[in-house]
């Protein structure tokens, strides 16, 4: 078969398959292919926002206003039918959601989400020049649609539509050229994503990403079609035929935009075969495609199951009014491209009170999802196309010969979808949050004295002489403060305070002895003798300095409130919470939080509690001072509660090793060995692991020609 001379979507799947195959076979070599399928994508945009925009104009401006507002009547009429079908789809798809799993990521740590969209920014067309070089397309549409719209009653148009249509030629021209390279700007993408993108990073949401694939596919290559098939002449097979290589365009981008006048000109072909009237389906089509393009599409409404989704997903129910805000909310703040979603999850996620964990767990899906995103999304606005084209023209009516084929087709196709769903269902894991199923390391020979154990006699002293000679270093340590030490679920030690002391003991080479305290205590243990250092998140403060020797910090950590997590709004703003005399805020006794509560929050209602564990479920206590990175951690377990960082920030807690006072070679010792640490890249390594929740182990992409081959390293 000569691959030049076929036809261009069977190059385009050769162009698939063999993408597929190189990444699968070069792995993360693929990388350097970015930049082909980068520059493949940017030449395809060139001529999208003018060729949109002209197109809308010069058809407009060949209708008159009774004919436009008829158009403007059957694209709404055919948009509320088709999202409808996706709704539908939507929650059937819910059936088969489970309301048992545990969110695993640190997603309290990443940051502060965006704002919802700027609708206004986004629609009204302050400098149109702008709006075009920035790729704000609504706002190019709507100035468009008013251009289009007064030159419908201008006299003499007809020269400048002349102009505006030899445009269009042009820029079809050049579209022409640059998909004659599509295959190779394919072969590209595919192959970086294949052979970059690793799987295990969406353990956690299978059962999301299998659903939402499913029911795009659904919508896109059998419910879509059929409905096309069941109001127009245009057959299910033809309809795909005809528009399979923008599809298969959008699909490999994951872009929208730069396949429109692809699916304009297969309408037309469409329209032409059907013996449709040329001029003016043209001008439907023109007028079609960007409109529909800015309305919400199904692909983009496919946001609604991912909130639906974590409503299971964090066991929270949503009545029949949450339900209402969600398909209310969602067709405002969805307009646009597939990146606008983005923030829209964000806007929804807020509005439904849902954790704040679910923004970034929608972060990670994307990858995955966005390719089915726009894939639905082309094949929406091709079929809502080709239905107001053809109603325009009179030629939509249903064909009730295919009636019954589309409604027992559908119904085969969703039984069997939603039963291997279940079945999926079945077979997925309890996930656990990453923090309890990570592992440390003990050395053999550790001693381990567990809360509520009889403890070790106090010795005198511990300076470096001292554990030197008798070969042990004991370290006190508190079990209930994750991520720095804590029981993971097997019940072993674990932590990021308890990886240095297993690397202070070992680098020592002495054994290392782990000695229990509470934080009221730690103070009077380290003075008596009981442990040597002490360790797990022990702040710096002018009390403490006044009776035990601290090293260096060897890390910090951003102060926080712990909140109901549908009331954290309430607590961005730091001045209005320190003027509010109702505002009542617990604290861990005798803790360095207790100081910062104090200073801070002076007019507040202060409860001391022994741990954050006595705050759940108390409804007259607003807040409860910590840290992020110890928040973080304890809300993925009890996902109701969010950690707050307040504007402006609260300030920093500063951990470091307690000694005890005659222990100053210790405390130089302990000092430059942190420095050693730092550089060799110890800290960062414990940092990334402990308090991001990053897997500290190098992540390697699996390739043909490493992994079964070993051709390379």
């Amino acid at each position: 078969m000569n691959i030049a001379r076929s036809s261009l979507p069977r190059q385009l799947l050769i162009a698939l398959f063999l993408g597929v195959a190189t990444g699968l076979f070069f792995g993360e070599y693929c990388e350097s292919l970015r930049v082909v399928g980068q520059a493949f994508i940017m030449l395809l945009k060139m001529t999208i926002l003018p060729y949109m925009s002209i197109a809308l104009i010069h058809a407009l401006g060949e209708l008159t206003p009774g004919t436009a507002l008829t158009m403007l009547k059957r694209i709404l009429t055919f948009l509320l039918l088709l999202w409808t079908t996706t709704l539908i789809t939507i929650y059937c798809l819910t059936l088969v959601f489970p309301s048992d799993s545990i969110p695993s990521t640190f997603a309290a740590l990443t940051g502060p989400r965006e704002a919802p969209p700027d609708l206004l920014s986004l629609f009204i067309p302050v400098n149109p020049f702008h709006a075009i070089a920035n790729d704000v397309v609504p706002a190019v549409v709507v100035f468009s649609i008013f251009f289009g719209a007064a030159l419908m009653r201008m006299p003499r148009k007809m020269r400048l539509l002349d102009h505006l249509s030899t445009i269009l030629q042009a820029l079809v021209k050049i579209t022409q050229w640059i998909v004659l390279i599509s295959p190779i700007g394919i072969f590209a993408i595919i192959a970086v994503k294949v052979g970059t993108m690793s799987l295990g990073q969406f353990d956690q949401i299978r059962l999301y990403l299998d659903v939402y694939i499913a029911g795009a596919l659904f919508l896109s290559l059998w419910m879509f079609p059929r409905l096309v098939a069941l109001i127009t002449p245009v057959k299910h097979h033809e309809f795909i035929r005809e528009l399979r290589t923008p599809f298969l365009i959008s699909f490999t981008t994951a872009n929208n935009l730069i396949i429109l006048p692809l699916v304009m000109q297969a309408v037309e072909r469409l329209g032409h075969r059907h013996g449709l009237d040329k001029r003016m389906t043209n001008d439907t089509v023109e007028s079609a495609v960007p409109i529909a393009y800015n309305f919400p599409t199904a692909g983009n409404l496919f946001a609604i199951l991912y909130i639906l989704f974590l409503s299971f997903f964090y066991g929270r129910s949503l009545d029949f009014f949450d339900h209402l805000t969600l398909n209310t909310l969602s067709f405002p703040v969805l307009f646009g491209s597939a990146n606008s979603v983005i923030l829209a999850v964000s806007f929804l996620i807020d509005r439904l009170h849902l954790p704040l964990d679910g923004y970034a767990l929608y972060i990670q899906t994307m990858p995955l999802t966005r390719n089915f995103q726009t894939l639905l999304s082309a094949v929406e606005i091709s079929a809502l196309t080709v239905l107001v084209t053809f109603s325009t023209q009179r030629r939509a009516s249903i064909q009730w010969r295919r009636l019954a084929i589309s409604v027992i087709g559908t119904l085969i196709v969703g039984a069997l979808i939603l039963g291997v769903a279940v079945l999926v269902r079945a077979k997925t894991r309890q996930h656990t949050p990453v923090f309890s199923r990570m592992e440390l390391a003990l050395p053999e020979k550790t001693i381990i004295h567990h809360p509520g154990e009889p403890r070790p006699s106090p010795r005198p002293t511990g300076t470096l002489a001292d554990i030197r000679e008798r070969g042990v270093l004991r370290v006190g340590y508190n079990s209930q403060n994750m991520p720095y030490t804590y029981l993971n679920r097997q019940g072993n030690l674990v932590g990021h305070d308890t990886s240095f002391a297993v690397e202070l003991a070992t680098d020592l080479g002495v054994r290392l002895e782990l000695i229990p305290f509470e934080y009221g205590q730690v103070i009077d243990d380290i003075e008596e003798g009981v442990f040597d250092i002490g360790i797990t998140s022990i702040s710096v403060t002018p009390e403490r300095l006044l009776r035990v020797r601290f090293s260096e910090p060897y890390t910090e950590s951003n102060r926080a409130l712990v909140v109901l997590d549908h009331r954290r709004q309430q607590f961005r703003d730091l001045a209005k919470l320190q003027a509010d005399t109702g505002f009542t805020i617990a604290y861990t006794v005798k803790s360095s939080t207790e100081l910062t509560v104090r200073h801070l929050f002076p007019l507040a209602t202060r409860v001391p509690m022994g741990h954050i564990d006595e705050f759940l479920g108390e409804t007259e206590i607003d807040a409860y001072a910590w840290t992020v990175e110890q928040g973080a951690p304890w809300t993925l377990l009890h996902p109701d509660y969010t950690v707050v960082r307040t504007a402006p920030p609260m300030g920093r807690e500063y951990y470091a090793f307690a000694m005890h006072n005659d222990s100053s070679e210790l405390q130089e010792y302990v000092n430059y060995w942190l420095l050693l640490k730092e550089l060799d890249g110890f800290t960062e390594r414990q940092h990334k692991k402990w308090i991001l929740g990053l897997d500290d182990r190098p992540q390697k992409r699996w390739s043909i020609i490493k992994d079964v081959f070993h051709w390379v390293e």
